[in-house]
């Protein structure tokens, strides 16, 4: 290998490691902004009249600032920040009721994502729920022939 060829290898090298860091740190800044808009919704979202005392409220402003965006450390970091600013625990009436389910408001902001369910209706969510697991504990009807006596 000749010295030329050394230093074509190695700007190669050096090229693909710089491409590379550079792709994982506007990532990073994508998930920072994403981050930032969404603490920034949720806390105009929160300084209107009666959200901040309502936790149904709070958690759908949540969800209209677009928190499913985010990872549970983010939304851990996401809760502190805002009790930091001296507004109410977004999850305080959802960590009361759902103690055991440690990624509930993960899971719980995806699936309204995913169904198009308000959060701030709060019937309109177990209806939701509830029509969920009734889909999923309904018997599948026997196939064609089968006759019950």
């Amino acid at each position: 290998m000749t010295d030329l060829d050394k230093i074509l290898a190695a700007s190669a090298a050096s090229f693909a490691w710089g491409l590379l860091l550079g792709v994982l740190l506007e990532k990073h800044r994508e998930q920072k902004r994403a981050y930032q808009s969404v603490l920034d919704e949720y806390l105009k979202a929160v300084a209107g009249p009666g959200v901040n005392d309502d936790g149904y409220l709070r958690f759908a402003a949540l969800q209209r600032a677009g928190a499913w965006r985010l990872s549970l450390r983010e939304l851990r970091r996401l809760s502190d920040d805002v009790r930091g600013r001296g507004f109410l625990d977004p999850y305080a009436a959802w960590s009361i009721s759902f103690p055991e389910q440690k990624d509930f408001p993960k899971g719980f902001l995806t699936w309204a994502k995913k169904k198009n369910v308000d959060l701030s209706k709060p019937d309109d969510a177990v209806r939701a729920m509830a029509e969920e697991w009734d889909a999923r504990d309904t018997p599948k009807p026997p196939g064609p022939g089968v006759l019950f006596l």
